[in-house]
């Protein structure tokens, strides 16, 4: 694990350091927890956008992706 600062509110501060190292711990987990998933949102994000970048520069615009996936719809109705 690494440290890291953070500012927060001083009452969100004084009441943490007043807990317990065991919900300390919980609340680090749960932070950890909320950065990871912020992370991999970021990650997400940065892949799609690319996606949608590459898609663009081959001519791939919205209105063609929608008409595709009209197309894609009436084909697998029944």
């Amino acid at each position: 694990m690494a440290t890291i600062s953070l500012n927060i509110d001083p009452k969100i501060a004084k009441t943490y350091q007043e807990y317990s190292p065991q919900k300390k711990e919980q609340i680090q987990f749960l932070l950890n927890l909320l950065f990871q998933r912020t992370l991999e949102e970021d990650t997400l994000n940065n892949i799609t956008n690319a996606i949608r970048q590459e898609a663009q520069a081959n001519g791939l615009t919205p209105e063609i992706l929608a008409i595709l996936l009209e197309n894609d719809e009436t084909e697998t109705s029944p």
